[in-house]
């Protein structure tokens, strides 16, 4: 009687296509839930990242689009920008433009913000370091 080993019984699963995409979509799954658990802006736009390259490309694209997610700004109004400190003498500074339509660079730590839903001008606060910059 021959002995099965452990990489001969499972070889032949783990190389089935279904199989593959059973478990990526779980790992997928179990990555994004573990995102969104965050609570942050970070964890929120690296989820968003991930769905959207899930659904371009899928468990590959998940996982550069979770690992490239931008944060999503949100507008802040001139009142609540003081919370965040004083104003500074010369206006708060201006993110860079990031190379696509609506994305953006915070002028403090060069981390990409998606400011699609902020309007020209408007104030987005980088959450590294807690300070407010002006969309472009």
């Amino acid at each position: 009687m021959s002995q099965l080993t452990l990489s001969a019984t499972l070889g032949p699963v783990l190389t089935s296509m279904k199989t593959y995409r059973l478990i990526a979509l779980s790992a997928l799954t179990g990555l994004i839930a573990g995102l969104m658990g965050c609570g942050t802006p970070a964890g929120k736009g690296a989820a968003a990242g991930a769905a959207t390259g899930a659904v371009v490309g899928e468990p590959v694209g998940a996982a550069a689009g979770a690992a490239g997610g931008a944060i999503i700004g949100a507008a802040i109004g001139e009142s609540e920008a003081t919370n965040y400190g004083p104003v500074p003498k010369a206006g708060y500074p201006v993110a860079t433009p990031a190379g696509q339509p609506g994305m953006v660079r915070s002028p403090y730590t060069g981390r990409l913000y998606d400011v699609r839903a902020v309007p020209h001008g408007g104030l987005v606060r980088d959450v590294d370091v807690n300070k407010v910059f002006r969309r472009p």
